[in-house]
């Protein structure tokens, strides 16, 4: 899996099977076997190209699952608590990306990777980390690969 920021497209999670453009308020599919994209936003359970996404309320609440590892993406999060079941969802996550102002949810789920959307210094001081310098691009090609403890990657949007 490879998450990178592109210009054209915005973020961009590359998988084996399928690439995942990761909108505002949407996460569309692409699969090279199939003539049109597949467009993700409203809530449900959806299937793609061996990629299952899981759209929650409140807000978007994206739980992206490809190759072994999973993807919480939280644009916009709620203020409001999520719902137990959601909450139960979200736990499991290893790779986060959220805006930087809700350290408070990063430390909740303690992912293994967390991407800012935005505000990145302001995550790193709330969490007492180090910011590191701005990578093209991601790449995780197992789980053994993520690290024990949470680590905040800036992806040179």
């Amino acid at each position: 899996m490879i998450i990178k920021s592109t210009q054209k497209d915005g973020l961009v999670i590359q998988t084996k099977t399928g690439r995942i453009l990761l909108g505002a308020n949407e996460v569309t599919i692409l699969d090279a076997d199939k003539e049109k994209p597949f467009t993700i936003n409203t809530p449900g359970e959806y299937e793609v190209s061996g990629i299952a996404v899981f759209n929650f309320e409140p807000k978007p609440t994206f739980v992206i699952e490809a190759g072994h590892i999973t993807v919480v993406y939280l644009p916009n999060p709620s203020e409001e608590k999520f719902a137990e079941n959601v909450m139960t969802e979200l736990e499991r996550v290893d790779i986060l990306l959220i805006p930087g102002k809700r350290a408070d949810l990063v430390s909740k789920l303690a992912p293994y990777l967390v991407i800012p959307l935005n505000d990145a210094e302001e995550l790193a001081k709330a969490m007492k980390k180090d910011l590191l310098e701005p990578i093209k691009s991601l790449n995780i090609k197992s789980h053994s690969e993520l690290p024990e403890e949470t680590e905040i990657v800036l992806l040179d949007l």
